[in-house]
């Protein structure tokens, strides 16, 4: 496939850009008032690890073409800090969420608000990702036991 060699080349641009072969890109997920924040580490042998709302994780193992996009579209993008984004950046207060790419010591800003192609394609990335893992960004409504406020 295109993409493997793609990957091997993105492996050598990370390397030489004081990445190791062996670490995991981070997807940070800020969440919001109807969603749960997330993290998911995705590594170059295509496992993830994931927390969602902060208490729950889990782990997947993701489609070799997915991983091997994302770290070559994280090669592309270097240097992350640098990739153009939208000022200010309006979002939903109830459904805004911001997303950012951290690999090594990089942290790319909110990619959701991206104003690039390859910023773009590192968001669809995430989402794809996220998508492929199976967990809920519902935060669970938990009501509180009805009360009889007309006692007789």
């Amino acid at each position: 496939m295109a993409y493997s060699l793609l990957w091997t080349n993105s492996i050598s641009a990370l390397e030489a850009l004081g990445g190791r072969a062996n670490n995991a890109a981070a997807i940070l997920n800020s969440g919001s008032t109807n969603t749960c924040p997330y993290t998911i580490y995705v590594y170059p042998n295509n496992d993830a690890l994931y927390t969602v709302c902060n208490q729950s994780s889990g782990e997947g193992h993701l489609a070799a073409t997915l991983t091997s996009k994302f770290f070559h579209d994280i090669a592309t993008a270097q240097p992350l800090e640098a990739l153009p984004h939208q000022q200010p950046c309006f979002k939903a207060t109830s459904f805004g969420s911001s997303t950012q790419i951290e690999y090594g010591v990089q942290k790319s800003p909110d990619i959701s608000c991206s104003v690039n192609r390859i910023g773009e394609q590192l968001e669809n990335d995430a989402r794809m990702i996220q998508w492929s893992l199976h967990f809920s960004l519902l935060k669970r409504m938990y009501s509180a036991p009805e009360r009889n406020v007309f006692r007789s």
